[in-house]
């Protein structure tokens, strides 16, 4: 954010992808760096703050003992399965959530990855926060679910909601035929995935 101290120095002794962005506050700032990145883990510091030697240790013992966490080392990293297990494999947590839905948890299906899950569907749309340069046209939700309900009269529709923690990665976005987002605050800007699809379902249930 174009600060007097010496980041932009430093940072550029270690690499030569640096960017300086207005500020624009600390939420829509960080999305900002969050889109730069490459890889599906983003290390965030301060400038007042260190990786310390014992940091630096535990980091490194993490990735080398968690193999989600060695993605950070290809330079093509997979996309982790959307779900794992055949149909109706779900927990005693989720059927007791389910409460009176138990037949709809039922008759989900789950697959091993994202491309067996919308492998028939003509069309995918995805639901998205960030508005990155990458991610072109975002539609908001309202207006974006007519478009939904009108392409999935003659066509199979997919609406692909990313994970709790850090939204769909770049690679499921590039399957995306288009982009929906629900308008939130600039201070709090994320949705927790329940939440989301509830939006997502009720605004669909209004197109009807």
């Amino acid at each position: 954010s174009f600060s007097k101290d010496r980041t932009i120095e430093i940072s550029r002794q270690y690499t030569s992808r640096v960017f300086q962005h207005e500020w624009q506050g600390y939420a829509a700032q960080k999305q900002e760096a969050v889109d730069y990145a490459q890889r599906q883990w983003v290390l965030i510091l301060d400038a007042d703050e260190r990786v310390t030697p014992e940091l630096k240790k535990e980091i490194t013992e993490k990735i080398t003992l968690t193999p989600e966490l060695q993605t950070l080392n290809s330079q093509n990293p997979p996309i982790p399965p959307l779900v794992k297990g055949g149909k109706g494999r779900f927990s005693d947590e989720a059927r007791w959530l389910a409460c009176n839905a138990l037949d709809v948890l039922n008759s989900a299906e789950t697959y091993d990855n994202l491309k067996d899950a919308i492998r028939d569907k003509s069309i995918i749309v995805g639901t998205t926060r960030r508005k990155g340069r990458r991610r072109g046209v975002i539609t908001p939700a309202e207006q974006g679910v007519k478009g939904i309900f009108n392409i999935g009269r003659n066509n199979k529709v997919a609406i692909l909601f990313g994970r709790e923690d850090r939204g769909l990665f770049n690679e499921e976005v590039e399957e995306c035929g288009f982009l929906i987002t629900i308008p939130t605050g600039k201070e709090q800007p994320s949705l927790n995935l329940a939440q989301a699809v509830l939006i997502v379902a009720y605004e669909l249930s209004k197109a009807e």
